[in-house]
């Protein structure tokens, strides 16, 4: 195989990333609509991990079982120096383009108290060590290439721009704090999600649950990628007391620390305090 065999877009691009920046720019075949304030983005960030997975999902299970890691990396390198030419010939500059690792070395000390996953299925260990190894190669190809990716540990540094995030990570949306304002760029949607469409991020949460993504709803609840969920009862006892205390999907941390502790059973204040309080 002296090529991999994979879905792209209108663009030179693995079909989850291309879909995800003709959302960006305008030119997505389903037109999503759009939030208010798109058009003040200023800086596009791209998960580099996200591109991986772009990738692995763009190639049929036989081809993603026999594509050789070194051959996988070669083709990220190249959508690397695809993305900044998409982004400058259909919008002329407007956008700073960052491109980051997330170095999730002490990923685990950030949120000791939450739930975290580990590949369990043959599916999911098969992906884990495609992701691992690819992404080994291509940081190891861009130590000496000409494609600067950003290395982030918990935070990124703070910007005074609006920015679109590409990211599959869930976690990495609490760096909104970071940046003027802060959008959610899905893959293949092509979607911009504001803070208050974050919810359906969460596991078993639908943006019509109005649930808040924050720290606390991330870890209790969990998400698709790193975090798993914390018991039903303690879930349930979440959501029917956001109902009872009218909570909605920009609601503040300090006013669901108020209603917990007023309002919660003892259990649910002692996850509240073990995962926001005293985080370890």
């Amino acid at each position: 195989m002296d090529y991999i065999d994979r879905e792209t877009g209108q663009f030179p691009l693995s079909i989850g990333t291309s879909l995800a920046l003709e959302g960006l720019l305008g030119v997505h075949p389903q037109a999503p609509k759009q939030p208010s304030g798109v058009g003040q983005i200023g800086e596009v960030w791209v998960n580099l991990r996200t591109l991986i997975r772009n990738l692995y999902a763009a190639m049929t299970v036989e081809v993603a079982a026999k594509a050789p890691m070194e051959l996988a990396a070669q083709v990220l390198c190249e959508e690397l120096g695809s993305i900044p030419d998409v982004l400058n010939q259909h919008a002329r500059g407007r956008y700073i383009l960052k491109v980051y690792h997330n170095d999730l070395t002490d990923f685990k000390w950030q949120f000791p108290h939450a739930v975290h996953k580990t590949p369990k299925t043959e599916k999911q260990r098969q992906y884990h060590t495609f992701e691992t190894l690819v992404l080994k190669l291509v940081l190891l190809q861009l130590g000496h290439d000409r494609y600067p990716v950003l290395v982030v540990k918990r935070y990124p540094d703070n910007s005074n721009r609006v920015a679109a995030l590409l990211t599959h990570h869930t976690h990495e949306l609490l760096w909104r704090t970071r940046f003027s304002r802060l959008f959610l760029l899905e893959s293949h949607t092509g979607r911009l999600k504001s803070t208050g469409q974050w919810g359906g991020k969460l596991n078993g949460v639908s943006e019509d649950d109005h649930l808040p993504l924050n720290e606390f709803t991330l870890q209790l609840f969990g998400e698709r990628q790193l975090l798993g969920s914390m018991t039903k009862k303690l879930r349930d006892e979440t959501r029917q007391l956001a109902v009872v205390r009218h909570w909605t999907a920009v609601t503040t941390v300090a006013k669901i620390r108020n209603d917990v502790m007023r309002y919660g059973g003892e259990n649910l204040k002692r996850a509240y305090h073990e995962v926001m309080v005293n985080p370890g």
